[in-house]
């Protein structure tokens, strides 16, 4: 049996107020606002409408009864005589699969690693000196990748 839900009566909330002593949040517009009539026809938004779902009333049923008499043998029994034909090829016992072991060479000495000798500056180190030539191009901020839905 399925109990339906029961939704709570809505609760009137006060409008928010305005925080004391801060510039206006950034959504606030600090022009006036925007007072052309618009050509669409408009009308209020209404709540979506919810439909509960329908449950047909419980039917009894009855119960179940024995099973009555079968003919024939069950599936699982030939019904026909047995295969004695006897086959063209040549038989011979099944042998398990023989694995041949993978071949391991023998161990080679190697030397002794040597020190290494001095080094330059780091890749991360420029050699050359900053480059304080402004550039020609027109620059903007750069913006995340944006991806085209298919």
């Amino acid at each position: 049996m399925q109990t339906l839900l029961a939704q709570s009566a809505g609760t009137p909330h006060a409008p928010p107020a305005a925080q004391p002593g801060q510039p206006p949040p950034q959504s606030t517009p600090v022009s006036g606002p925007f007072l052309t009539p618009s050509l669409q026809v408009g009308a209020w938004q209404t709540p979506p409408a919810h439909t509960p779902l329908w449950q047909s009333p419980a039917e009894t049923h009855p119960c179940p009864a024995g099973q009555s008499g079968h003919e024939g043998p069950p599936q699982s029994t030939p019904v026909s005589l047995a295969f004695l034909t006897p086959s063209p090829q040549v038989a011979a016992w099944q042998t398990p699969p023989a694995q041949t072991p993978v071949w391991q060479s023998a161990p080679v000495p190697h030397c002794w690693p040597t020190p290494q000798s001095g080094h330059g500056p780091p890749q991360s180190t420029s050699d050359s000196p900053p480059l304080r030539a402004p550039s020609l191009q027109v620059g903007t901020w750069q913006m995340p990748p944006m991806q085209t839905p298919l």
